[in-house]
């Protein structure tokens, strides 16, 4: 007769959910629990840096016309300010077509600089207490 190995007895509850490796269910379960955390936390910050970069990447091959604001006026109507080398032109666009609404001339001045000439204006015209 050729060798035989002696059959094992009945599993215990640990024992029959052990896998190959020696791991229980609950543990197998916790790695596998970890391992979809890792791969979600990866996920979110691999979005969170494409959405910070990828803007900067687009834009950043010297390109001549740039979108300065869009409003949102409506479902599918909006109004794109857009700057063409040194021109700035407003659009319209709904869901049919992009209209040309004005062209829009002269410089346009830093809001800064604006700030502090109202900021002056302002404390010109305010009253000096003399009491």
């Amino acid at each position: 007769m050729p060798f035989s190995r002696p059959s094992p007895g009945p599993k215990t509850s640990g024992e029959y959910w052990r896998s190959g490796n020696g791991h229980t269910a609950s543990a197998t379960l916790w790695r596998l629990l970890a391992y979809v955390v890792v791969i979600l936390v990866l996920g979110a910050a691999a979005l969170i840096v494409t959405k910070k970069f990828l803007p900067r990447l687009r834009s950043a091959g010297g390109r001549e016309m740039t979108v300065v604001e869009t409003v949102h006026l409506g479902p599918r109507t909006t109004v794109h300010l857009v700057e063409v080398a040194s021109r700035r032109f407003m659009l319209g666009a709904t869901r049919d077509r992009v209209s040309m609404l004005a062209e829009l001339s002269g410089t346009f001045p830093d809001i800064a600089e604006v700030a502090r000439q109202m900021d002056r204006a302002d404390a010109a015209e305010a009253p000096e207490d003399d009491a």
